[in-house]
């Protein structure tokens, strides 16, 4: 492999958020889908697409449930390397964030500097 792809997405009922990173943590797209078979192909055409650069594609995704089959199955058949995050995981960290108090005099959070 030549590289790695890290793509997460944020389920949704009728949509779902998809945002893809390198290596580098730069993002290479960025897209809002439908939560149909048709919205799961265009997911997996920019899946092809990487791997067919020699990438790697780790797909980290919200919830436990099956709120994104039959995308999680479709995504882990196309050989991607799938993880699934409990959503009060993601919901600890985003308060760890974005709302704790332990910001220095010029108001940034240490995790930025």
């Amino acid at each position: 492999m030549c590289g790695k792809i890290i793509l997460g997405i944020d389920g949704g009922c009728e949509q779902h958020m998809c945002t893809a990173l390198d290596v580098e943590s730069r993002v290479v797209w960025q897209e809002r889908i439908a939560h149909t078979h048709n919205g799961c192909e265009e997911v997996l055409e920019k899946v092809r697409e990487w791997q067919g650069e020699e990438k790697g594609v780790w797909v980290g995704t919200e919830g436990i449930g099956g709120h994104l089959s039959p995308w999680n199955i479709r995504l882990i058949e196309a050989g991607c390397k799938y993880v699934n995050i409990p959503s009060l995981l993601v919901k600890g960290f985003r308060e760890g964030m974005f709302f704790q108090r332990d910001k220095d005099e010029r108001g940034i959070h240490p995790f930025w500097r």
